[in-house]
């Protein structure tokens, strides 16, 4: 299957079909009837003229409705009015904005959609936003009445005042003028509904060591569970954390139990002088919390003597994050793309992906990074990383997507090169699969290599997971493994450094490099478990007295069957385990004991090599 990049706002499936809606734009009116101040579609493809719209809304209401096989209504050409008329836009299935609508004078604007459905909604596109001039304009959606602001002071005053309204933002905003706050603006929780409209608040600033006593900090304290934060962009943020224990910080909210929708935030935080924890966009995301469609670019560094924890989207998540990204940089010593902790059975990632670079801090604490999530205890679907790593100074161990899975993995993949030049492990996927983690239909492509500055024995290096000791199946690696250091007794595979789980028809193609008297295999460094369908055509050569073999350097107490290393692209004619096979023999058919529901094979796919149907190559 092809995991394709996930856009900055992933919000095209949810907005209804695109042949099946009336389109508010500049072209002539078509297909719609407009009398008595309702106008309505003839056929499921309509469109209105927003000069014709503009013109009716001069001398009374007008109300745009679905009706006729069109199903969405959206706004695709800049629409002002300034009379006291209102606005209705009534869809069975969505509203979306893909240019700005301003109300300049007292009236007002009602949007109702159906939410029953998937991807019902009011959705707000990069250039699409509501702007009211005046603060007694109304604006109703789905029957809920909200409080116009045009301010973060104003907006914390009435949710101090009423914990559980629903706001929205009025225009653009500027915090610049509000100084350096030392605190969270909005210190309550809350449980209504915060409606940024698409706009942006930029500037906020955010310094708690300008206080005797730092808490937590963001935007948004918290967010009860029936609370919702949408639609909104923080722009350039700044937060300066203070030593405090275990301070959490965070550019829209520290602690949310509710939902988070098509939110942003870039800007930077420095934790240098914090032990606590920080989140690009959220700082804990809470059992049956939801964030979609959202992103964060903030540059993230902590202070290494703190062992401070560090996730690009979010530090701690137990709820769901589905069509979400991260990029930015992230610095310190416990690193993690998108999640940093990924925590408990309801902990979920979908459709998700980060393409963070990820720098070790000098000194301190052993430094361990993961491209997407460091500790994964829930499930992680359809997710990528993508991102840079730079450990040029600090050894430490680095995985490609997830550092420790207790979870479940599927139709994942890592695609960065890993230059661990200081020494370390590095895994391709994975670098600790434990008893009871999952992973199927995956990949690594990324090439791999650790540096001379790793101490003590069994470090690993491997293309997909450096220690399995749960389950992979139908999963592959294809990126090359070099073994600089001088640690003697490394593990290298092209698909797993030592195993003592189950491992099931899955493939490795990378060149294996070992060093000293590392154990190299084209599949794996050291071998016991089970291995089942599965086959190696990587290159496997070595430093001074290294232990290389075709499939496997070591294999105790192992359980292989069906397994096949190339004799001809290894360069090995022996190894502890598996089954010799030529290059010739290899792209001719299936080996024997290869599934055919399982595998497939053709000589324009794969350079002709046996293929996962369920996973094939990218």
């Amino acid at each position: 299957m092809k995991h394709p990049a996930i856009p900055v706002l992933a919000l095209a499936v949810l907005a209804g079909p695109a042949s099946a809606s009336v389109v508010i734009s500049s072209g002539a009116t078509n297909h719609m009837s407009c009398s008595a101040g309702v106008c309505s579609p003839t056929s499921k493809n309509a469109v209105l003229n927003v000069g014709d719209l503009q013109a009716m809304l001069a001398s009374g209401d007008v109300t745009v409705e679905t009706a006729n096989g069109a199903e969405a209504i959206g706004v695709t050409a800049p629409l002002t009015w300034a009379s006291a008329s209102r606005l209705t836009l009534s869809s069975v299935h969505s509203v979306s904005f893909k240019a700005g609508v301003v109300v300049e004078g007292t009236g007002g604007l009602v949007l109702a959609t159906d939410g029953h459905q998937p991807g019902g909604d009011v959705l707000f596109y990069p250039g699409g936003s509501v702007t009211f001039w005046d603060m007694s304009s109304s604006l109703s959606i789905d029957g809920t009445a909200y409080t116009l602001v045009n301010d973060l002071a104003t907006l914390a005053a009435d949710i101090s005042a009423d914990h559980a309204g629903a706001y929205a933002l009025a225009r653009d905003y500027d915090a610049s003028a509000d100084g350096h706050y030392i605190k969270s603006p909005v210190t309550v929780f809350f449980g209504g509904r915060f409606e940024g409209l698409g706009h942006a608040i930029q500037n906020l600033t955010i310094d708690t060591t300008q206080t005797a006593r730092p808490a937590d900090v963001a935007l948004f304290h918290g967010v009860s569970p029936k609370g919702i934060v949408r639609d909104i962009a923080l722009g350039n943020v700044a937060i300066i954390a203070a030593l405090a224990g275990d301070q959490a910080a965070a550019p829209l909210v520290v602690k949310n139990n509710g939902a988070i929708v098509n939110a942003s935030a870039t800007g930077s935080i420095d934790a240098t002088q914090s032990a606590g924890s920080s989140g690009g966009l959220v700082a804990w995301a809470h059992k049956g919390s939801r964030i979609l469609n959202s992103w964060s670019s903030v540059s993230i560094a902590t202070d290494p003597f703190f062992n401070a924890v560090t996730g690009g989207l979010v530090e701690l998540n137990e709820g769901s994050i589905v069509d979400s990204y991260a990029t930015g940089t992230l610095t310190g010593t416990r690193l993690g793309g998108l999640v940093y902790d990924n925590a408990g059975p309801n902990a979920s990632i979908v459709g998700s992906h980060a393409t963070v670079a990820l720098v070790f801090s000098p000194g301190g604490y052993t430094s361990e990074a993961a491209g997407l999530v460091y500790s994964n205890g829930g499930s992680i679907s359809n997710s990528y990383a993508s991102g840079s790593f730079t450990g040029n100074i600090t050894a430490g161990v680095v995985a490609g997507l997830v550092y420790e899975n207790s979870g479940a993995i599927a139709s994942s993949w890592s695609s960065g090169a890993i230059a661990q030049n200081a020494g370390g492990t590095v895994g391709g996927l994975i670098v600790d699969n434990d008893p009871g983690g999952t992973v199927v239909n995956s990949y690594a492509t990324g090439n791999l290599s650790s540096g001379s500055g790793g101490s003590g024995s069994n470090i690993g290096l491997a293309g997909l997971v450096v220690t399995n000791l749960g389950s992979v199946a139908q999963s592959y690696a294809t990126g090359s493994m070099t073994d600089g250091g001088g640690v003697e007794e490394d593990d290298v595979g092209g698909f797993v450094g030592s195993n003592d789980g189950t491992i099931a028809n899955s493939y490795a193609f990378g060149a294996v490099t070992g060093n000293r008297k590392a154990h190299a295999g084209g599949f794996a460094g050291d071998l016991s478990g089970t291995v089942s369908g599965s086959y190696s055509t990587g290159f496997v050569s070595g430093g001074l007295n290294p232990n290389t073999e075709g499939f496997a350097a070591i294999a105790y107490y192992a359980t292989v069957s069906d397994c096949y290393w190339d004799v001809d692209t290894s360069g090995q004619r022996k190894s502890k385990a598996g089954t010799p096979i030529s290059d010739t023999a290899l792209k001719a058919a299936l080996p024997a004991g290869f599934d055919p529901a399982v595998w497939a094979q053709s000589p324009s796919v794969n350079n002709g090599y046996p293929y996962l149907i369920a996973n094939p190559p990218q």
